[in-house]
Order: structure tokens, then sequence, then C-alpha cells
């Protein structure tokens, strides 16, 4: 894998803050992020149509802004043969290919525990990290892009498409 194209709707806090942290990282791997920033269904088809064949795979923020064009940003990359990863799991149920991020109950348990330091006077809280994020793998989509999902990544999964 040499590039990514990451789309996020223009102006969104959460997709800049993920944006950011995939820039660093992906950078350390010789990998190139290119950056699509949307902000509506036609721009979204546009930008996507325009790099999608120079990207080997798309990743779809976990912006709720973005989320209503899941249906437009899956049609086009399979139309294109790219595997869609998202940290929304609604997008790898609706045809995307893998999903690693939060389990929403444990975002509302951590969320409950934050709620309550604050309300016990904290001044300042850290940003913790879900350390067992939850895994969705759809190989149905896997197999119509001709990618061979390995067993190891199958059995981690909690939730499997086929």
């Amino acid at each position: 894998m040499k590039s990514i194209a990451f789309l996020h709707y223009e102006g969104e806090p959460n997709s800049e803050i993920q944006k950011n942290e995939f820039l660093l990282f992906f950078a350390q791997k010789g990998i190139t992020v290119h950056d699509v920033e949307v902000f509506s269904d036609e721009d979204l088809k546009k930008k996507l149509t325009a790099i999608i064949s120079g990207v080997d795979m798309v990743y779809f923020s976990c912006d709720n802004p973005l989320i209503q064009h899941e249906k437009t940003i899956n049609q086009i990359a399979a139309a294109f043969k790219k595997p869609v990863f998202s940290c929304a799991g609604s997008v790898v149920r609706r045809g995307g290919m893998l999903h690693i991020g939060a389990d929403y109950r444990t975002v509302g348990r951590l969320t409950a525990v934050k709620a309550v330091q604050i309300l016990n006077g904290a001044e300042s809280l850290r940003t913790d990290v879900i350390e067992n994020p939850y895994i969705i793998i759809n190989l149905k989509s896997a197999e119509e892009l001709g990618i061979a999902v390995p067993d190891a990544i199958t059995s981690a999964a909690d939730e499997v498409i086929s």
C-alpha cells in the first residue's frame, strides 16, 4: 500500500484530529495520505472520482456530516475496486471492508466516567484510548475486490459479514 484517500467533511473538528493523526502515522510508514475535504454530495463525487484511481484504499473518517454519503462513497470505491476502511461500523455493514473503532457501549461507559469526574470538580481530563477496538470485517466486499483476508483478522473480528 502506497497511498490512502482520507475523506472528511470541511470544517468538521473530529475529522481534522483524525486526519492529523493519519498524516503523522502514515508518514512514518512512507504512505501518502491524500486529504479529500468535501462540503456536499456533488463535491464528494467530483473529488473522490478524480483521485480514486491513484490511491490504494479509501478511509472514511468518523465524521457525522459525511455519514449521509456512505452509499455514494461505497459505490464509487466499488466501481474502482478500492477497499473502504472506516471507524464508522455502518459504512462496513453497507459495503465497506473494514472497521476498527470504538464499541459504542464502551464509549458510553467512558463518557459516564468523564461526566462523574467533571461533576466532582476535575480541572482537566485526559483523552482515553480504547484498548480493545471493535472490529468488523466485510468478507463479501473483500471477496468482490479480490482481497484474501487472513484468518487471524477474521478470528479477531467482533463481527464478520459474509
